[in-house]
C-alpha cells in the first residue's frame, strides 16, 4: 500500500517491509528489515483501533511467522510491545504518544552497544515525528 512505499520518507532505518498475512480486518503480521550497519529484521503482529474522540491506536509486537524465517546475516528483534496513540487535538494539531520496548540483541548488548542503543533511543523518536511530519506535507 501507500504507507509502505512511502515509510522510507519518515523511517530511514526501514530498508525494506511487507504483509506476511492480514488475521482480520485489524490485525496483521509485517516484515521488516534495516540494513547495515544495524542489519536487524523483525516480524510484528500489528492491531489497528478506533478510540474515543476519534484517536486511533497501532498496537505492535514481536513474533515469529512461517513466511519470515530467520535470514543469515541479520539479528531478530525483539519486541515485548509497541503503541502509538494519534490523537486529535482542538487546535488542528496531533498528540502523538509512542512507547516502545524492544531487545535489539546483537551488538547492543555489548557496553558500546548500549550506549549507542541509548543515544538512538532518544534521537530517534524526535526524527521519526519530524518526518512524519514532512511526508504528510507532500
Amino acid at each position: 500500500g501507500e504507507a509502505r512505499s512511502r515509510v522510507h520518507e519518515y523511517n530511514e532505518y526501514c530498508k525494506e517491509i511487507w504483509d506476511l498475512e492480514w488475521l482480520d480486518e485489524t490485525t496483521k503480521v509485517t516484515y521488516s528489515s534495516s540494513g547495515r550497519p544495524w542489519c536487524r529484521d523483525f516480524v510484528t503482529r500489528v492491531h489497528y483501533t478506533d478510540l474515543e474522540g476519534g484517536a486511533k491506536m497501532v498496537v505492535n509486537r514481536a513474533e515469529e511467522h512461517p513466511q519470515a524465517p530467520r535470514k543469515k546475516g541479520f539479528t531478530r528483534m525483539g519486541m515485548s510491545i509497541g503503541a502509538n496513540v494519534m490523537r486529535p487535538l482542538s487546535d488542528g494539531r496531533t498528540e502523538f504518544t509512542m512507547l516502545t520496548h524492544v531487545n535489539p540483541g546483537g551488538m547492543a548488548n555489548t557496553q558500546f552497544g548500549a550506549m549507542v542503543t541509548n543515544k538512538l533511543s532518544t534521537e530517534s523518536p524526535r526524527a521519526f515525528l519530524v518526518n512524519i511530519g514532512k511526508a504528510l506535507e507532500r
